[in-house]
């Protein structure tokens, strides 16, 4: 989980040696000063609770990134896995540790971006699947009560409309199936480049004497 974090004793900490080389995260650290149950801020309790809500928004890793969540979802699923305030908002310098936080991930990771890319495409093929649907249901059932309205006023029912209005919901079911047709390529390529990604980050990892690339040891 990021270099932010490191496991000790079992436990999911702070790499603060890390965070301080970076300008961003060592303001974020060193501002705090104290909060509840930690009364002289050496814990970084709340320190800990912004960088997990700057994961989670920020890291192509977290299950909200990796889900597809919008911002507004993730911003959620941020605040209850950092146990921060229900309407806390990140003010000017998170924001700021969350854009270096994407950079460093991108310049590490080229391959990134262009997962990032496609899973955007997928969500965006999705809402217009969701609405192709919505509007057809929307258009048959209101021919059918159309028609039903006519042949209870004994009335013609309008059978050169009615082929028009199926042309076009055919028209739209079309271009659902062209839709459908590019997920399974689109779902091969998104298994390749997971497979890049693991590369590249292996290849990261090895660096002078097999120490990771960005270790303050080095």
């Amino acid at each position: 989980m990021s270099k932010i974090f490191k496991i000790e004793n079992d436990e999911l900490i702070l790499d603060k040696d890390y965070l301080r080389g970076i300008p961003e995260f060592k303001a974020i650290l060193e501002r705090d000063r104290g909060s509840k149950g930690d009364a002289d801020g050496r814990k970084k309790f709340r320190a800990w609770k912004e960088f997990m809500y700057l994961y989670i928004v920020s890291s192509f890793y977290s299950y909200p990134n990796l889900g597809g969540f919008n911002e507004k979802d993730t911003h959620r699923a941020a605040i209850v896995e950092s146990e921060l305030e229900p309407d806390f908002q990140p003010d000017s310098l998170l924001k700021q540790a969350i854009v270096k936080n994407r950079e460093l991930e991108k310049a590490i990771v080229p391959t990134l971006n262009t997962i990032n890319t496609i899973l955007k495409g997928l969500k965006v093929s999705d809402k217009i699947c969701v609405n192709i649907i919505k509007n057809i249901e929307s258009v048959i059932e209101k021919q059918e009560l159309e028609n039903n309205e006519k042949i209870n006023r004994g009335e013609m029912i309008d059978l050169a409309s009615d082929l028009v209005l199926t042309q076009g919901l055919i028209d739209q079911l079309e271009q659902l199936t062209k839709i459908a047709n590019t997920l399974p390529k689109t779902i091969n390529t998104l298994e390749d480049l997971y497979n890049k990604l693991a590369k590249e980050e292996a290849g990261q990892k090895i660096a002078r004497g097999g120490r990771a690339i960005g270790n303050r040891a080095e």
